[in-house]
């Protein structure tokens, strides 16, 4: 027969760790939106630029694309900007430790730029043809 554990309660050791060591719910927040980015950024170059590619090809100004607009076409941008966003959001749950709190939040956080601007840059890039011939409209 095993004798009863008599440690008072006060007595053992923490096994939580302090709240300034732990993911905070913002923290997952910005993990779940660096997911999102990612998954935006790789279907871009199969949902969006095809839509835009056939736009281009209907007004038959093709050849005529700023380099932006031919590259945003390819799919390796987007593919390789959903590349690092997913591998810098990986990183932050392999990273466990208590040191590592700081680091893992500014992988969040470089994430979250990166996809943000990933998606605007993108974005622009497909309709700067639109921009280019909206300036040179003038009235009369």
């Amino acid at each position: 027969m095993t004798e009863p554990d008599l440690t008072p309660p006060s007595a053992e050791p923490s096994v939580a760790t302090s709240t300034s060591d732990a993911f905070t719910a913002l923290d997952w927040i910005g993990v779940g939106l660096n997911a999102v980015a990612a998954a935006v950024l790789f279907a871009f170059p199969f949902v969006v630029a095809p839509m835009f590619t056939r736009t281009f090809t209907d007004f038959g100004a093709k050849s005529a694309l700023p380099a932006i607009t031919r590259v945003a076409m390819t799919p390796w941008p987007a593919l390789a900007l959903g590349l690092m966003v997913s591998t810098l959001s990986v990183m932050v749950g392999v990273l466990r430790g208590p040191d590592t709190i700081a680091i893992r939040r500014g992988l969040v956080a470089v994430g979250f730029f990166v996809g943000a601007i990933g998606i605007v840059v993108l974005l622009y890039a497909m309709y700067a043809p639109v921009f280019d011939l909206a300036g040179k409209i003038k009235a009369d």
